[in-house]
């Protein structure tokens, strides 16, 4: 599975030259993009309503319709998942962190436990 971490997207936005990407990170970038583009609101969300409390309605004719009044309207969205970053090993590690075994496997624990966190988040169990 190819991924692209936000850090590698600035490291090529900063210098696309010394930094460019794979056509593997190309294309995971490419759907992503396409993702974003292609989401739908799940929600409309205003607070122009008088009363001081926001408004919230997931019907779309109900959102044109304030917008119909000049109302401000906010479409609300589903967050997409995070990333989750492959398993840590040792090999992976050393090249982290150098040669420090104890290092190395503090580095792999704590790693792997975020991972199993954000796992386990998305109902992903041990994956």
């Amino acid at each position: 599975m190819n991924s692209i971490t936000k850090e590698r997207i600035e490291l090529f936005i900063k210098n696309p030259l010394e930094n460019g990407l794979t056509r593997g990170e190309q294309m995971e970038l490419a759907r992503i993009t396409l993702a974003s583009l292609e989401a739908e609101p799940v929600a409309w969300l205003h607070s122009d309503n008088g009363l001081g409390i926001p408004a919230i309605t997931r019907s779309k004719n109900v959102a044109d319709s304030w917008l119909s009044k000049g109302w401000y309207v906010q479409p609300l969205y589903i967050a997409q998942p995070v990333h989750v970053p492959e398993e840590m090993n040792l090999a992976r590690a050393q090249k982290e962190v150098g040669f420090n075994r104890y290092i190395m496997a503090g580095y792999v624990d704590g790693w792997n436990a975020c991972r199993a966190a954000m796992l386990q988040s998305q109902g992903g169990g041990n994956q």
